[in-house]
């Protein structure tokens, strides 16, 4: 009797703790899945939080290398008029145009610009008169009174002239062209420079 009754408790004592170990067993299982299952969960958010994220940046336009800058237009000239542009070469002793052309009794509008670090300025002269201005011009260097004059020669032969400009002026000569064709010279009369800072203004029917 004693014998069966041990049995019996052995038996119980095993049967409980088989149920507490898959007790545990079934814990730990759910453990795991419940681990398993909120990892996805965590990934998923993290990315959508990433994903919904935006940057905003704001960025200046640049103009490319070599565009021309925005300029303000200049002023339209009169119906018929022509407006010439003329400057000098900086530390060439020259203009950067050696002729330009005009039509006979049309209004011209001449703008001259000095680039260069000296005092220059801009005489056109009646047709054929470029030795004449041009020995005038040399004469001004004895001359006391050649700063008052804007170094412009006293001549029959000059048919407009300049101011005396100098680096970085500017001066706007308007006219009417002459009557007659033919080729009218221009030249700096800054004493020395006329040789080299010339050209001629021709005047077409």
């Amino acid at each position: 009797m004693k014998k069966i009754f041990v049995i019996f408790s052995c038996v119980a004592i095993f049967t409980a703790c088989s149920s507490d170990s898959e007790k545990t067993a079934s814990t730990d299982s759910a453990s795991t899945e419940a681990a398993v299952s909120e990892a996805p969960a965590d990934s998923s958010s993290t990315d959508t939080a990433s994903t919904s994220t935006t940057v905003t940046t704001t960025t200046t336009a640049t103009p490319a290398a070599g565009t021309p800058a925005a300029t303000t237009p200049a002023a339209a000239a009169p119906a018929g008029a022509i407006v010439i542009n003329i400057s000098t070469v900086s530390e060439e002793m020259r203009f950067d145009l050696k002729m330009f052309k005009v039509k006979a009794g049309q209004k011209v509008i001449l703008n001259i610009s000095n680039n260069d670090s000296q005092q220059h300025n801009l005489i056109i002269g009646k047709i054929g008169s470029l030795n004449k201005l041009g020995a005038a011009a040399d004469a001004l260097a004895m001359d006391p009174k050649a700063a008052e004059l804007e170094y412009v020669p006293r001549s029959s032969d000059i048919f407009q002239a300049s101011s005396l400009l100098n680096a970085d002026e500017n001066y706007t000569m308007t006219f009417t062209a002459p009557a007659q064709a033919g080729d009218y010279p221009f030249i700096c009369a800054f004493p020395g420079h006329w040789r080299m800072m010339q050209g001629v203004m021709r005047v077409e029917k």
